[in-house]
């Protein structure tokens, strides 16, 4: 891999953050989303604030030379994120809103520290039924966000985009 898919991938790391939070100008944080879960708004960037922060304890375990894997996690991430929610509805709106901006700026500054020769190694992702490469690990992540802006958008406006 060279410097610029490492800058590639951070560049779009941090635009899919910046997209979702102007999709989020002007909305309620208390808006519900999904209707099945009661999951709003703040919940689903707590949700995208847990996964980079469970990230990035990946990214530093991977770069000490070790794996990580959330304890328990058997594939089907449902009772893991639905248990961190829970948690996480013990914070303001805005401290959810701050810690989502921070959270994405600590995953921003890890994914910078990583060898741009090592981008391309393999390791156990952290929910523990799929490995591949740190590249692809964090394309996820980018995925991710733009999946959720994308149901944000379809409960708010009726469109994807």
């Amino acid at each position: 891999m060279n410097i610029e898919h490492k800058e590639n991938i951070l560049t779009r790391l941090s635009d899919s953050h910046t997209e979702l939070e102007q999709a989020l100008e002007g909305l309620d944080l208390e808006l519900v989303i999904h209707s099945d879960t009661d999951w709003c708004i703040r919940d689903i960037l707590g949700h995208i604030a847990t996964w980079d922060r469970v990230l990035i304890h990946t990214i530093q375990t991977f770069l000490e030379g070790s794996e990580y894997v959330i304890p328990g996690m058997v594939g089907d991430e449902t009772d893991y994120n639905a248990q961190k929610v829970v948690e996480q509805r013990k914070l303001s709106s805005s401290e959810i809103l701050t810690e989502w901006n921070q959270a994405r700026e600590d995953f921003l500054t890890i994914v910078q520290q990583i060898p741009t020769d090592k981008f391309f190694d393999e390791l156990a992702f952290p929910w523990g039924d799929e490995r591949g490469s740190l590249s692809l690990m964090i394309e996820y992540m980018i995925e991710h966000n733009g999946e959720h802006q994308a149901e944000i958008l379809q409960a708010v406006h009726g469109t994807a985009g």
